[in-house]
């Protein structure tokens, strides 16, 4: 199970970004005119696919103007290259 909470300022909009339980979807990021902005990401998610859900909400987050075609296919593209080049979640604070 993945859980994070952290800040992270992007294009000038400081997000924080972090885990949530019970989520309608796997992920859901606020719009950059949004007092205290938040990315959420669902708890339930491991693998490849939190990475690809991370990266479908950041790029929500630094371009709102993208379809969500492209956000979509954009995002299972990286996430599958990062996860064979070895990219992983692990929980920091064990």
């Amino acid at each position: 199970m993945a859980k994070f909470d952290f800040h992270q300022t992007i294009l000038g909009k400081r997000y924080r970004i972090r885990t949530a339980k019970n989520l309608a979807t796997r992920g859901s990021a606020d719009r950059q005119d949004v007092p205290q902005k938040e990315i959420r990401i669902s708890t339930e998610l491991m693998g490849e696919e939190l990475l690809e859900v991370l990266l479908h909400e950041l790029q929500h987050a630094a371009l709102w103007h993208l379809s969500e075609t492209y956000v979509t296919e954009s995002s299972r593209s990286i996430a599958a290259a990062l996860y064979k080049a070895g990219f992983r979640y692990y929980d920091q604070k064990k």
